[in-house]
Order: C-alpha cells, then structure tokens, then sequence
C-alpha cells in the first residue's frame, strides 16, 4: 500500500509539474535520476544478482548510494538519516541538516534538469531554428508569391530535418550517459556514442518507433482543442475547457517522457556492457567504468544477442548499417512529419522552439491557453 501511495505521489506532483517551464526542468531532474538507477539496475541483474539485493550494492560506494532508492520530488532521499543527524547536532548545525532534509532532492532535481537541458538545447538548437526559418520562409512564399525563392523553404527544412535525424540517433544515449555520469563531457564523446550506436542498433531503431509513437499522441493533444472549441457555445465552457484541458495534458505528458527515457536507459545499459565486455571499458567515463567493474561486466564474453539483433547488427555490417539507418530516418522524419502536420493546424510558432518530447516536458508546447 505504501508503495502504491508513492507511486501516485510521484505521478500526480510530476504530472502538475510540467505545467510551468520553470518546473518543467524539474522533471528533467527528477527523470535524468530515475533513469540513471534504472541503468544500474539494469546492470545489476545482467551481472546476476537479484533485484532485492541492489539497495545494498548501491549503498555500498559513496558514488552510487542515490541510486538505492527512487529519488524524491522534494525531500531528500535521505531525509530519515539527515533529520536523525539534526537531533544530534547543535541548534545551529541542526538547522542546516533540516533545510537539507527537506529540500534536498528539490535542489538536485533542479541542478540536474539544468545540467541535462543545456547539452540538448546546445544540439537541438539548429534544428528549431532551421524548421522555423523554412515555415516562415514557405508561408512569406506563399502569400508573397515569390516563385524563385520556392526553393529556400524546402530546402532548409530538409537541411533541418537530416539534421535532426543524425542528432536524435544519439541524443538519447547521450542523455543517459549524462545522466549516469553527470558528466557534460560524456554527453559529447560522440566517438564512444557512434560506437555504442552501432551496438544497439534494434534497440535504437525501438526506441524510434516509440518516439514516434509519443509524438502521434502528441500531436493529437495539440489538435484535439480544435474541435473541442469549435463546439462550445458559452464562455463558461470556454474558460472551462482553457483550465481543465492542460490538466489532461499534464497527466499523459508526464508519462510519456518519462516512459521515453527509461527506455532510452535500457538501451544505453546494453550499449555499453556490450562495449566493455569488448574490452573497451579504457572508453567508459568514470562512473559507468566504475559500477561496471564492481559487477564483474568488463571483459569475458559479450551478452548474446537475438536471432534479429544478429541480423541487425551482423557481419555484413555495411549493409546492415545502411538498413538501419534508412529505417531510422523514416521513422524519425515521422515525428517531424507528425509535427509540421500539427503546427498546419495549430499555427504556434513558439512550438518550433522545442519538442516537449525531446526537450523540456512543458504543457505549453502542447497546449498554450490565449
């Protein structure tokens, strides 16, 4: 019961919070956590040992005691030692282990949502900005008729859209090794990213199609107003439908981003025990190297892989990569797509700046009350 309880905190404060921006990076804290004890987690079992038994292994070092436990919205994951640790202290002393009890996982939350979010914004800002100059630029076109300039429009979203296509086919391993390492130099070792790529090749492809998925549901929130205000008749419905609609929103956005990462986190695992048991653990970053190691997973004979994964990723692996890779940019074009064919309806240029499902988890990139 007390588990359950936690878990509908956890989704209801998380749900509100991507209401506002500014609250918004604390999903992306809160989640970048999440997602690197899912990892260890992940690593933990592929070593062997029962799931029970992980809270031990991670309290055991310094470094991985926070992955012990799902982290908190607010208080501290340790708030139960820090407030023991008050009552021992001075009046003075004391206070400071309170504040830190109560507020702890707040601050953590809100320095690793703004640590995981410039990277992204670094990488991702090109494309927002090429998309929204080709939209601009094909509607001024349209209306001015400027029939020789026809080209710039198209021919800048493509240029923003293959960017994007090779961006989002680490992006996401990027932000898991990030968000194990908390380290902005290990989002962009894009050399140890194309080879852990090229490992998980399926796995990447399924995280795609999930992308997409998300986005189609996305887009559906974004159009879904459309019809709905078309059919109110009062202004009470109106104001009705303006305050109760980000709600909607808020409780499947949450979800969906974190459900994205977590998945993301599985695949980045696989990615990299397959790299070390390769003998490529000297390319780890610090902390992965080291809770690798302390599970045994470096060296040794690498996780078997599928029937399909082989196939995937097999000899043949020119081949193999340009399947991969063609499949990948259909389905990554698709969320692009699902985009351009949302803003056609919605009309919010302010949409182009971030996709709620890559960037920042915000209601207002979906829904925006004016």
């Amino acid at each position: 019961m007390r588990s359950f309880l936690a878990f509908v905190w956890r989704y209801l404060l998380g749900a509100l919070l991507t209401l506002t921006p500014f609250t918004a990076v604390l999903v992306v804290g809160w989640t970048q956590r999440a997602a690197a004890r899912s990892v260890a987690r992940r690593w933990h079992a592929q070593a062997g040992h029962r799931p029970a038994d992980f809270p031990a292994f991670a309290r055991a070092e310094e470094d991985s005691a926070a992955l012990a436990v799902w982290p908190r919205w607010i208080m501290a994951d340790d708030a139960g030692s820090l407030f023991a640790a008050a009552r021992r202290a001075g009046p003075f002393r004391g206070l400071g282990f309170i504040v830190r009890a109560l507020f702890g996982s707040l601050w953590l939350n809100a320095k690793a949502g703004v640590r995981a979010l410039v990277p992204v914004a670094i990488v991702m800002a090109p494309v927002s900005a090429l998309l929204l100059f080709s939209w601009w630029s094909g509607w001024e076109n349209s209306f001015n008729k400027g029939y020789e300039q026809a080209w710039v429009g198209p021919t800048i979203a493509f240029i923003g859209i293959a960017y994007f296509v090779v961006a989002m086919t680490l992006v996401p391993l990027a932000e898991m090794r990030q968000a194990v390492n908390n380290s902005w130099r290990a989002f962009f070792d894009f050399a140890f990213l194309r080879r852990a790529a090229r490992e998980v090749r399926l796995g990447l492809i399924g995280l795609a199609v999930l992308f997409m998925t998300a986005g189609f549901v996305v887009a559906v929130l974004k159009v879904a107003p459309l019809p709905l205000g078309n059919a109110i008749e009062s202004p009470a419905d109106t104001e009705r439908l303006l305050q109760q609609y980000p709600l909607l929103v808020a409780a499947i956005l949450f979800p969906l981003y974190l459900m994205l990462r977590l998945a993301a986190a599985r695949v980045y695992a696989k990615a990299a025990t397959r790299i070390a048991a390769k003998g490529g653990a000297e390319t780890l970053a610090a902390r992965e190297r080291a809770l690798i190691e302390r599970l045994a997973l470096d060296g040794g004979a690498a996780p078997k892989r599928g029937a399909l994964a082989r196939v995937a990723a097999g000899t043949s692996s020119l081949a193999a990569g340009v399947v991969a890779s063609a499949l990948m940019f259909a389905l990554w074009f698709g969320l692009v797509g699902e985009l351009y064919v949302s803003q056609f309806l919605v009309h919010d240029w302010t949409h182009w700046a971030f996709h709620p499902l890559v960037q920042l988890p915000w209601v207002g990139g979906i829904f925006s009350p004016r």
